[in-house]
C-alpha cells in the first residue's frame, strides 16, 4: 500500500494531496508528510522511525535525561502541551495518534512557514526575536533534571556525577578507538569534581539546530521538532548555539534574550565540561576534539566573548 492510501486510512475526509517533508526533517527520527484535504485544510503526519542502531546520541540522552526516542509516540502529546505553556515558540498541537499494524502515526497541527536553514547572516530583527523567544522558553525553572513529562526527575546535585558516569559509558561503547577522547576523560573527570551543582534547570533542546524551526515574515513562527527536549541546565542551549553562529549572530541573540532575562549565570564555569559531553553525544556531527574545545566562546555570562577554552592537553 503506498503512502497516500496508507495516510487516507487515518482520516474520514478525502485527501487531495500529500507532500513528503524529508528535507525539512532531514536527519530526524521521523517520516513526515504534509497532508492536504479537499476542504483545503492541512495537517502534518509524523511516523517515528524504528531505531535500527543505537547511536551516541540516543544512548546518551536516555542515560542522562531519560529521553527515550522509541517512546515518542506515547509521549509527544503531553510533551508539546507542556512546551506550549511557556508562551515562547509556537509548538504544534498533537491532534491524534493512530496505529496501523506495526506502524505508528502522529497527526499534528500545521504551523505556517518554511524551514530555517541557518542562523548565519539573518536580520537583526530575526535574531533578536529568536533570543527573546528562547529566553521565554527558559523562564520555566526546575530543581531537577530529566524528562519534560517528569518520568525521570533527579536532583540537580546528581547531574554532574551522572555526566561523569555516562561519559565513561559513551567512551567505552562508541569511542574505544579514539585515543584523544580517551585521554581527555580523566581531565574531564577531575574538572567535574571542582564544579558546583547547577543552580537551576529549564527546558532545553539537546540537539538544537536551525532546521528544527519554521519561519514566516522574517521571524520564527514555530518549533516543530520537539522530541529531544529535556529538563536540564540552560547553559547547554548556549553551548550548542556557539557552533551555529558567529560573533555577530551571538550578539544579536543575546540582545534579544537579555530583554527578558540574563544569560545563564554558570555558563562560563560549566562550558568546558559541557562542551565535552556535547561532543561525545555527537549533537553536531563528528568534530576533532581540539577544534571543538577551542571553538570561540560567543556567549558569556560575564559579558566577554571571542575567547576559546584553550589548548587541550
Amino acid at each position: 500500500m503506498d503512502d497516500l492510501n496508507t495516510l487516507q486510512t487515518l482520516f474520514s475526509k478525502k485527501i487531495r494531496d500529500i507532500r513528503i517533508l524529508g528535507e525539512l526533517y532531514k536527519g530526524r527520527a521521523n517520516h513526515v508528510w504534509c497532508v492536504a484535504f479537499e476542504d483545503d485544510s492541512e495537517l502534518i503526519v509524523r511516523e517515528p522511525k524504528p531505531l535500527t542502531k543505537e547511536s551516541e546520541f540516543s544512548f546518551g540522552v536516555q542515560a542522562i535525561f531519560g529521553v527515550e526516542m522509541k517512546l515518542i509516540f506515547d509521549r509527544m502529546e503531553q510533551l508539546n502541551k507542556k512546551l506550549k505553556q511557556t508562551n515562547s515558540f509556537q509548538i504544534p498541537s498533537v491532534i491524534d495518534r493512530k496505529k496501523k499494524g506495526d506502524r505508528h502515526f502522529i497527526v499534528m497541527e500545521k504551523i505556517e512557514g518554511v524551514q530555517v536553514d541557518t542562523f548565519i547572516d539573518r536580520s537583526p530583527s530575526f535574531l533578536k526575536d529568536y533570543g527573546r523567544k528562547l529566553s521565554k522558553l527558559h523562564q520555566s525553572r526546575f530543581s531537577f533534571f530529566g524528562t519534560v513529562n517528569e518520568e525521570k526527575r533527579d536532583a540537580l546535585e546528581e547531574f554532574h556525577p551522572t555526566l561523569v558516569h555516562v561519559a565513561e559509558q559513551l567512551i567505552s561503547r562508541f569511542y574505544s578507538d579514539n585515543q584523544e577522547i580517551k585521554d581527555y576523560l580523566p581531565i574531564f573527570k577531575e574538572k567535574m569534581t571542582k564544579l558546583p551543582a547547577p543552580d537551576t534547570a529549564g527546558y532545553i533542546l539537546i540537539d538544537i539546530d536551525p532546521t528544527q524551526y519554521i519561519e514566516k515574515n522574517d521571524v520564527i513562527s514555530g518549533l516543530v521538532d520537539t522530541e529531544c527536549f529535556a529538563v536540564g541546565p540552560c547553559e547547554f542551549d548556549f553551548i550548542a548555539l556557539e557552533y551555529l553562529v558567529t560573533e555577530r549572530e551571538a550578539a544579536l541573540i543575546r540582545k534579544g534574550y537579555e530583554e527578558i532575562s540574563e544569560l545563564p549565570s554558570q555558563l562560563d564555569e560549566m562550558r568546558e565540561c559541557y562542551r565535552f559531553i556535547s561532543l561525545i553525544l555527537d549533537i553536531h556531527g563528528t568534530w576533532d576534539i581540539n577544534e571543538w574545545m577551542k571553538h570561540p566562546m560567543w556567549f558569556s555570562s560575564n559579558g566577554r566573548g571571542e575567547d576559546t577554552c584553550g589548548q587541550i592537553v
